[in-house]
């Protein structure tokens, strides 16, 4: 699993660096699980076409999960609109939770399925 820890404001840049150096890490494995905690972020500074382009880029398996925990409203609602960003696609699975310890149960479920295999 990869855990990504968001803190103050986030821009569109940060985030796409982010996933370029995802992309470009040797040890990255498409078909891990992310867990991306926001909850001590202030501004989520992307615009809704920035938030399009983000939620697109198919970086992850679809047997992926990716669970993004926020505790602001305004993070939520942005990470419920890239959530739905890609509802139809052959991506990895978005959650949006207000709590971490959801986020942690969504993600071990899977986990648990895996395991049984």
């Amino acid at each position: 699993m990869i855990r990504t820890t968001a803190e103050g404001c986030i821009t569109f840049d940060d985030a796409k660096r982010h996933q370029e150096r995802l992309d470009a890490d040797p040890d990255f494995d498409t078909s891990f699980d992310q867990l991306i905690d926001t909850t001590r972020m202030e501004k989520f500074d992307i615009s809704a076409d920035e938030a399009r382009v983000l939620a697109t880029h198919r970086l992850f398996s679809p047997d992926s999960r990716r669970a993004f925990v926020a505790s602001k409203t305004h993070v939520f609602g942005l990470g419920r609109m890239m959530e739905i960003y890609r509802d139809g696609l052959a991506y990895a699975e978005v959650e949006v939770f207000y709590s971490m310890d959801e986020a942690l149960k969504w993600l071990k479920r899977e986990e648990a399925k895996h395991n049984a295999m």
